[in-house]
């Protein structure tokens, strides 16, 4: 079969070949996954608990932040956040297989 080059005719190659290119890739992103850090949040959109004080003033919102995300989800906890964790390396996986 015909190989493709930035969209134009290229080189001959063979299925095979470019089956092995796609399961090395897999395989590649799988570990990259399992080697990822998870990280969770639980201080509100802006970081600052300032939603979760307004609702019960008196609790001790950064403890429970660190035992829901930490103890109850397993996951690393991001301390220090005004957005959620950028956890993009899905997106940039799925491109690599798609490519």
């Amino acid at each position: 079969m015909l190989a493709r080059t930035h969209g134009q005719p290229a080189t001959p190659t063979t299925m095979g070949k470019e089956i092995a290119v796609f399961a090395y890739r897999l395989s590649r992103i799988a570990a990259q996954v399992e080697a990822s850090e998870y990280l969770g949040k639980f201080s509100g959109a802006t970081g600052t608990f300032a939603a979760h004080l307004a609702a019960d003033p008196s609790a001790d919102w950064r403890g429970i932040s660190r035992e829901f995300v930490e103890r109850a989800e397993g996951l690393g906890r991001q301390r220090h956040a005004s957005i959620i964790a950028r956890n993009g390396r899905g997106g940039t996986s799925v491109g690599e297989v798609s490519a």
